[in-house]
């Protein structure tokens, strides 16, 4: 059995801020991308979380009691066109499992969810920015593309 079927997979809470930084600077970490003191990045970082700036989805899996991985979902108006005025699309971001829940269906788990929230607040599609090692992964999920970026559309 994998170790996704103990993962559980849901929407961020206010309450699981401290815990989405602690990724998002495992995250950042992983990638030699630390600028900012800690003390900083978690100020920033827990503002951002409560006050869901920028229309930044959380999403949150825990294996157990442990949060083990995280995504986050941009939603971004398109211009109004001919055929619909409300137009919402998004891009995932931030994209993080720890590494030692990679490569057991965690990341599949989480990826699946946030798509499946995507399609009920009625997305015309998703973008996401892979790392090279990632691509695969997200090809896998149905996104296309090559390069820079990939889509799916929903």
């Amino acid at each position: 059995m994998s170790l996704a079927a103990g993962t559980h997979v849901r929407e961020a809470l206010e309450e699981d801020a401290a815990a989405l930084e602690d990724l998002k600077w495992s995250w950042a970490s992983e990638r030699g991308k630390l600028v900012l003191p800690r003390a900083e990045h978690r100020r920033r970082t827990l503002h951002c979380i409560t006050n869901r700036q920028g229309g930044h989805i959380p999403f949150i899996a825990t294996h157990g009691d442990r949060p083990v991985a995280m995504a986050w979902l941009a939603l971004l108006e398109r211009v109004p066109g001919p055929s619909a005025q409300h137009r919402l699309v998004g891009d995932l971001q931030s994209v993080f499992v720890l590494p030692e829940h990679r490569s057991n269906g965690t990341g599949t788990k989480l990826l699946n969810h946030v798509i499946g929230q995507a399609r009920a607040r009625s997305l015309e599609f998703l973008t996401v920015h892979p790392s090279p090692r990632s691509v695969r992964f997200y090809q896998r999920l149905g996104f296309t593309g090559e390069g820079a970026i990939l889509h799916l559309p929903l």
